[in-house]
C-alpha cells in the first residue's frame, strides 16, 4: 500500500462510492461504516484494497 499524503477528497467523493480504486482502476472505494462522519475506513469493491484516511485535528 502507497503512502498518499497529499490525497485531497471530499467527504461526498469518499462517502458516495465516486473514488477510483489507485489500485485497480476498476472498482471504487465504498465505506466500511455507514455512518460517514465517523467512517476512516473505505474498501475497494472490486479487489479489496483499503484506504485509510486519518482526520485532521486541530488542537488549540
Amino acid at each position: 500500500m502507497e503512502n498518499l499524503n497529499n490525497l485531497i477528497l471530499s467527504d461526498e467523493q469518499l462517502n458516495e462510492g465516486k473514488v477510483e480504486c489507485l489500485n485497480c482502476h476498476n472498482g471504487t472505494y465504498k465505506p466500511l461504516n455507514p455512518n460517514y462522519k465517523v467512517n476512516h475506513s473505505f474498501v475497494c469493491d472490486n479487489c479489496g484494497d483499503n484506504l485509510l484516511i486519518e482526520p485532521k485535528v486541530i488542537v488549540e
